[in-house]
């Protein structure tokens, strides 16, 4: 069974300095900026998007593949 890890979103400074919301999956932390799934949109399951397929099944964060 996977960990349940709570995150909540964070802020990132974007290079005008200006700050700006910054989405965490919520399986396995990766900020949006790094998703790869979907062209960067993620996968979404439950109200839930996760950067991922793997991290929403809950079987492993496939980014790094």
């Amino acid at each position: 069974m996977a960990e349940i890890i709570d995150v909540s979103l964070t802020v990132d400074a974007s290079t005008d300095h200006i700050i700006q919301d910054l989405r965490i999956c919520p399986g396995c932390g990766r900020p949006e900026t790094r998703w790869r799934e979907h062209a960067g949109a993620g996968f979404t399951l439950d109200s839930e998007v996760y950067c991922c397929r793997g991290c929403a099944d809950q079987i492993g964060c496939t980014c790094g593949r």
